[in-house]
């Protein structure tokens, strides 16, 4: 994946009851707010969490997803999600 010494790396168990019927596209939407679940801790072990963005008036977003699969995951088949910061790019207001 990356490099990057800031990168945070959790995995996860996929839990059957996302797969009870579920097609492969909420299959792939549960891995999706995996990711944002693992971007949002990892952006709190920084100190740079929402709440803590807040009193600044100031928060992070979650610009960018790049999900590489070698197949669709399994009911209880374990993957790892890896996360980093990346420079700003730009500001909006």
């Amino acid at each position: 994946m990356t490099e990057n010494s800031f990168a945070y790396k959790q995995n996860y168990t996929l839990p059957h009851s996302n797969h009870n019927n579920s097609s492969s596209v909420d299959v792939f939407k549960n891995i999706c707010v995996f990711m944002q679940d693992i971007a949002a801790t990892h952006a709190s072990l920084m100190g740079i969490s929402v709440n803590t963005l807040q009193a600044a008036n100031i928060t992070w977003v979650l610009a960018r997803q790049q999900v590489l699969l070698n197949h669709l995951p399994a009911p209880g088949e374990q993957i790892c999600i890896e996360t980093w910061p990346s420079l700003v790019s730009r500001v909006q207001c």
